[in-house]
């Protein structure tokens, strides 16, 4: 029997995954390894049916992240955003359409209302 997997999953392998060191060729190496098991379970998720456009990014730009401490903190910081959602059950909003603060709580409300039903 398999396990679900869902944002809470998807936000602990997140977490992981900022705090895994990748800076050298074996470092790169290993984070890419354990960034392609993460794709793989949110790809078989029933739940995950679309996440942030700039988590696929952020799966990819391991070595961009590596030479630009800029380019690093910047998309760290916007994944921190995207775990602290995930971490109560919700799926962030998809990031490549623009989408302002006021529709994003819309979209969580909604979702956390339709948790309680």
């Amino acid at each position: 029997m398999s396990t679900a997997y869902g944002p809470q999953e998807l936000a602990r392998d997140l977490q992981r995954l900022v705090d895994l060191p990748a800076r050298t060729k074996a470092e790169l190496k290993a984070w890419y390894a354990e960034a392609r098991e993460v794709q793989e379970r949110i790809l078989a998720s029933e739940e995950l049916h679309t996440i942030p456009h700039s988590l696929w990014h952020f799966f990819s730009d391991a070595d961009v992240r590596a030479r630009s401490p800029e380019d690093r903190e910047g998309q760290f910081e916007q994944v921190r955003q995207h775990i602290a959602v995930l971490a109560t059950g919700a799926i962030p909003p998809d990031d490549s359409r623009e989408v302002d603060f006021g529709t994003f709580l819309r979209e969580l409300w909604s979702f956390i209302r339709g948790k309680d039903r």
